[in-house]
């Protein structure tokens, strides 16, 4: 069913300024979420999770650095949720090919998964998405950029930022053993995984 039509629906990823894109995405993690009540049937992040590391656990193909890496993501989400967060229902997949502008100007927002959990989940994908528009060159340097822009935007502290990055780096990347991309997709996930240690 078609609710809007978006003309010409440029996506954000054709923006080349790196920093206009991210205080764009940084604004849509802000707003996007909303409040719901307790009957509802949408999936629930941290089931997901359990789901997916108890999943790759017991396949035990994927490496014991990313095994390890499941425990850190276990424990941090943990912190996040002894905080006391809102739970809200997220888009659930928010990156730039997901957020397109109007002839007038107006940045929307395509494709919704729709999933439960605290507002900073939604930064995770987004931070993927930037991540892999970057040379290995200029990656570190941007993307520190990228935890504090998200920080300022969303009154949040650097760590909780890159929390919310963690875990969506170790979450997809079971999805992707899942779907059979490979261990590969467990080598990138990795890279960006020792980067964001630096903030925990």
């Amino acid at each position: 069913m078609l609710m809007e039509r978006i003309t010409p629906g440029n996506t954000l990823k054709d923006k080349t300024d790196f920093e206009y894109r991210i205080k764009i995405g940084a604004d849509m993690v802000n707003r996007l979420p909303v409040s719901i009540d307790d009957n509802h049937n949408f999936p629930v992040y941290a089931e997901q999770m359990k789901k997916a590391f108890d999943r790759v656990r017991a396949e035990n193909r994927a490496g014991n650095e990313f095994l390890s890496s499941l425990t850190i993501a276990e424990r941090l989400y943990k912190e996040l949720q002894e905080q006391n967060r809102l739970k809200l229902l997220l888009h659930g997949d928010l990156h730039h090919e997901n957020i397109l502008r109007t002839s007038l100007g107006e940045w929307k927002v395509i494709d919704p998964q729709g999933r439960i959990g605290e507002k900073i989940l939604e930064a995770g994908r987004f931070f993927q998405n930037e991540w892999d528009m970057h040379s290995k060159t200029e990656v570190s340097v941007d993307m520190v950029t990228f935890i504090s822009t998200f920080a300022e935007v969303l009154g949040e502290d650097e760590k909780t930022v890159a929390v919310s990055c963690y875990l969506d780096c170790t979450l997809s990347a079971c999805w992707s053993l899942e779907d059979g991309s490979g261990l590969e997709k467990i080598e990138v996930a990795l890279s960006k995984i020792r980067w964001l240690g630096r903030y925990l």
